[in-house]
């Protein structure tokens, strides 16, 4: 046996005697190896320095690089969120940045390095524990949509370009968005990788001194700028993060036909969605300029589909992530925690960064509200972005939601319609008090009208779903059949109740309020109603659409859930609340009586619904100028602000 000391014990001999302060600037080199250029987390490395170095970094040492790590990351996603107006470079001070007060985070043990961190949520820095936001402002409940304009012709206003001169962070009110100007074409142009690689260079954005930290900052940002492409990538990843669609824009272009390889852009945009801010247009530029494909996979094996399902969860309910996924039961939030679907907080705003400084860093559940028209307009806009390009519409997939059987130890995998029956059921479950389920009725009818089939099934475990089994409950025999969505819906309430611990397991719909009773029943009828018109045709049908239009229908050849779809899109483009005590829904719908026509089957109330509309296809579209993509003055006939409210 060769008895010869290895690299680790030479390593560790030679330090020996090296006292502490030096021997932290000696090792400085090696910790940049696994940290920087591996992309391993403080821990790994804190472990790895134990063992082969014999050196023991100081717990300040590490709180020191972690909270570096977070003034960076929120650095890089500020600069990105006001690209193009406002102060032309954030530092210290203006970050907020000048002292050790309450936007500094705590200890994180497990914060990655600069270079994995960028592009993953801001939570990841954190430690999660049980959460109390006790006198930190809550946002406003009320949120506002976004008409975006990228699918139309440009309107005939006249625009003249803005010849301000750079702004100044010192001459401008940094608490007043309203008061920033628009920066000149000219710093536009200025790439705005460069902007970020040179304020890792001179540290601009902290007040932690460079020596402090085991990082050559300089050397850093020169190995990035000279890669190339490769922080560009990372750029492109804060721009996706801070919804600014315009600068995503502005990178990717260069970028066509180069797709990105070591990050998974889209679903980072699915984590990130903001409907006051960009709806879906930072996904749209994603794909067209060929930056991700429809069906990619991140690590966790999810299609962008299931990380926007995983967005709705987060973003309208208290499952944890265990529930969704067995394999983050050790984690307490989602990524992206710290931005909300429809755009009432972001993760630069002061509140949420007094959550993230706490000991207990994610987002309180009063925070939430139900799963709003801004949001579903989002999510819809979203799903019909991602549904043109999927060659299968109807995939069994890999990540959300699947377990395994534990008797045969079989994966059951999920098809996208199971996979919203139980997003509908964490929303039903888990949701806020004024949900109601008319944002997953909605999401429901445009997977229908964009080719989800409702005749296909999966693999379903009632007992695997539920959480309230212990082991001896564990069934001896496989009890797993296919099933269809609307079968899947229609056994839910009949079971456990996969998303928390029941005593009967026949008492879920017991808990449930009236409206949520209403909005579950509608929905599975929707199933049924769709999965007959698939038995009793061949799919998808063709056929002249709107005139001189043509047309792949989905919906089949009864008009009614085409008519209910456009219906549906109305109510979310036009109509939100402007005062807390408004209704969630406009005068105009009533689930009641839509319930009713799926349980009488005459469909007078959808009928009734087409004196608002335009003519409609029973493919589900009117004639706009972007079929998929309407705006209200498209659908509405007549005066539509005087049937609803309107924003």
């Amino acid at each position: 046996m060769d008895s010869s000391p290895g690299p680790s014990n030479i390593a560790t001999a030679a330090h020996a005697h090296v006292p502490y302060e030096q021997k932290w600037i000696v090792l400085k080199p090696i910790i940049k190896q696994p940290y920087i250029d591996e992309g391993r987390t403080l821990t790994h490395v804190a472990e790895l320095m134990k063992e082969e170095h014999g050196f023991e970094a100081n717990e300040e040492q590490y709180k020191i690089t972690s909270t570096w790590l977070y003034r960076f990351w929120l650095y890089a996603f500020k600069s990105a969120k006001h690209w193009g107006k406002g102060p032309r470079e954030w530092d210290a001070e203006s970050l907020g940045f000048t002292s050790s007060g309450p936007m500094t985070p705590e200890f994180l043990s497990n914060a990655p390095s600069p270079e994995s961190a960028i592009g993953q949520s801001a939570q990841s820095f954190l430690e999660s524990q049980v959460h109390s936001a006790n006198g930190i402002a809550e946002p406003t409940s009320l949120c506002r949509p976004l008409i975006h304009g990228s699918f139309y012709p440009p309107r005939s206003e006249p625009t003249s370009p803005s010849t301000s001169p750079s702004p100044d962070i010192q001459a401008t009110d940094l608490f007043d968005e309203a008061t920033w100007e628009k920066w000149s074409t000219s710093l536009v142009e200025q790439p705005f990788e460069k902007v970020l690689l040179n304020g890792l260079a001179s540290n601009s954005f902290s007040n932690i001194q460079t020596s402090s930290l085991p990082i050559a900052l300089p050397k850093v940002a020169k190995g990035f700028e000279e890669s190339g492409g490769a922080f560009t990538e990372e750029a492109i990843c804060f721009g996706v993060m801070a919804a600014n669609s315009k600068l995503v824009e502005e990178m990717t272009k260069k970028r066509i036909g180069s797709k990105m390889t070591s990050k998974s852009p889209l679903h980072l945009a699915m984590s990130y969605l903001n409907a006051k801010k960009s709806c879906c247009l930072t996904v749209q530029t994603l794909l067209m300029n060929n930056q991700a494909r429809a069906w990619d996979e991140n690590l966790l094996g999810y299609t962008p589909f299931e990380s926007l399902m995983t967005s709705v969860i987060r973003s309208h309910t208290s499952t944890a992530p265990g529930i969704v996924d067995v394999r983050l039961r050790d984690e307490k939030k989602f990524p992206g925690d710290e931005a909300d679907i429809c755009g009432r907080w972001s993760a630069d705003d002061s509140n949420v960064r007094e959550i993230l400084s706490s000991n207990t860093p994610w987002i309180p559940f009063s925070w939430k509200h139900k799963f709003c028209h801004s949001s579903v307009q989002t999510v819809c806009h979203c799903l019909q972005q991602l549904a043109g390009r999927l060659p299968d519409k109807n995939p069994l997939l890999n990540g959300l939601f699947v377990k395994a059987c534990s008797t045969c130890g079989m994966r059951m995998r999920l098809r996208p319609l199971h996979t919203l029956v139980l997003t509908a059921w964490n929303l039903a479950n888990n949701g806020t008090h004024d949900e109601d389920l008319f944002g997953i009725i909605a999401v429901l009818l445009c997977m229908l009208k964009n080719g989800a089939d409702p005749c296909q099934t999966a693999p379903v475990s009632f007992s695997t779903l539920s959480s309230r089994l212990g082991d001896s409950e564990i069934p001896s025999e496989c009890d797993h059949k296919e099933l269809k969505p609307s079968e899947f819906a229609e056994s839910l309430p009949y079971h456990a109740n996969p998303s928390r611990p029941l005593h009967d397991t026949r008492s879920s719909c017991i808990s449930w309020s009236e409206k949520i009773t209403m909005g579950w029943l509608i929905f599975l009828a929707i199933l049924q109603q769709s999965e007959k018109e698939w038995q009793s045709t061949e799919f998808p049908i063709s056929g002249p659409c709107l005139g001189s239009l043509h047309h792949r229908s989905y919906f089949g050849r009864d008009s009614r859930l085409g008519i209910l779809w456009v219906a549906v899109q109305l109510e979310f483009l036009v109509h939100r609340r402007l005062n807390e005590s408004d209704p969630w829904l406009s005068p105009r719908v009533d689930m009641r009586k839509l319930q009713e026509d799926f349980v009488q089957e005459d469909f007078s109330y959808i009928d009734s619904l087409k004196r608002y509309m335009k003519p409609v296809c029973s493919c589900g579209v009117v004639f706009s100028e972007s079929l998929n993509y309407p705006r209200a003055d498209e659908i509405a006939y007549g005066a539509y602000r005087v049937l609803t409210r309107s924003f």
